[in-house]
């Protein structure tokens, strides 16, 4: 069954949704970083926020960082598996960047 959270977020009601895996899926199929992501620097991407809760990234450019921090604390709270994948992907993406074999590669053969 399907988790889910209502908080109150600037005076509204927002209901924040357990992601289901074909959408865990289809969004790191499709993932590319946004410009709020290297801002917040928050497990969950943006995108992931407007999937979970229905609210547009328009909508999140023009609040503060303190103002989208309870946004992001739920869809955390509730998408565990999806911040463990970020978390896992960015790791990859830092060791590619310096060079690492990963750890599913091969090393080339001699």
């Amino acid at each position: 069954m399907r988790k889910s959270k209502i908080i109150n977020w600037l005076d509204k009601e927002v209901t924040v949704k357990e992601l289901t895996v074909e959408e865990m899926e289809g969004f790191l199929d499709n993932y590319q970083p946004t410009p709020l992501d290297i801002l917040l620097d928050r497990d969950a991407p943006a995108r992931a926020v407007t999937l979970s809760t229905g609210i547009a990234l328009g909508a999140m450019r023009s609040k503060t960082p303190s103002t989208l921090a309870p946004l992001f604390d739920a869809v955390e709270e509730l998408n565990p598996i999806l911040v463990a994948a970020m978390r896992r992907l960015k790791k990859i993406i830092e060791l590619k960047l310096a060079g690492a074999a990963l750890p599913l590669e091969r090393p080339p053969a001699p």
